[in-house]
């Protein structure tokens, strides 16, 4: 029996999980449509039956099974949301996602809300497998403010964490340079996705073949990167982590430049 599974989650519900994965990047770095693109290679929709877990421009109603529990406006997200997916792209485990807040670097007051957000719902979740941090293809470089926030995640995320990170290159469709070594976490693994799967609405593919094909052919490409992707996190060694306690500490304590 092929059960497909994909779904938001409510604080109580994260467990049961087999393997979990925490979702970091900047406003419009892709981490939306990098979770809807999973949901969808999950389910193995078409671009005929296309479902979004959160709201995006073309996309703005959201599936029944996320309906209870989603961002309530598109754009950048702006709280802690949990999702799980489960089917043959994941090995029929079932993962936890865990979607953060946005940085936008533009108010620090505001970023260090959305930093404390994201400290306290880590705390909810017992372990942490793999970080998927996202990059928007078009902006090569990390800004000093960029490299500022994600190193103040390094004292929650724990060591061992730090050996899990993967890069993810979002909406890429020609090569662009991007210098691994100015980023504060190493990076174990760099994948390039072209994830505009939702530029057009399913009325505007209806409307032309042109369009159709073209989403077409990038959910089939993207059906095989996701499912690389998974299989990278799955094979990495699960660790037992301690960012209850030092997430705590770190809380706190608060934030110093």
């Amino acid at each position: 029996m092929d059960l497909r599974i994909a779904k938001s989650v409510r604080e109580n519900e994260i467990e049961p999980y087999d393997h979990s994965v925490l979702i970091l990047g900047m406003s419009c770095s892709g981490k939306s449509a990098l979770v809807n693109t999973l949901v969808n290679c999950v389910l193995g929709t078409n671009i005929g039956n296309l479902k979004v877990a959160i709201k995006c421009e073309k996309y703005p109603e959201v599936a029944s099974e996320f309906h209870d529990y989603c961002e309530n406006s598109y754009g950048s997200t702006t709280r802690t949301q949990f999702f799980k997916i489960n089917g043959p792209l994941t090995n029929n485990k079932t993962v936890l996602l865990v979607d953060t807040p946005s940085f936008d670097c533009f108010d620090q007051n505001e970023d260090n809300i959305k930093v404390a957000e994201i400290i306290k719902n880590i705390k909810l979740v017992k372990r942490f497998d793999a970080v998927f941090y996202t990059h928007r293809n078009s902006g090569s470089r990390l800004t000093p403010q960029i490299v500022y926030y994600l190193s103040r995640f390094r004292e929650i995320i724990p060591r061992d964490l730090e050996n899990s990170i993967i890069k993810i290159n979002t909406f890429y469709i020609h090569n662009t340079s991007f210098n691994d070594e100015v980023f504060p976490f190493p990076i174990q693994e760099n994948f390039k996705i072209n994830n505009s799967l939702f530029m057009y609405s399913q009325e505007e593919c209806k409307q032309s073949l042109k369009k159709n094909k073209k989403l077409t052919k990038i959910l089939e490409k993207l059906n095989v990167k996701m499912r690389k992707i998974m299989e990278f996190v799955l094979n990495i060694k699960t660790s037992s982590c301690e960012q209850n306690v030092r997430a705590s500490n770190l809380t706190n304590g608060g934030f110093r430049r």
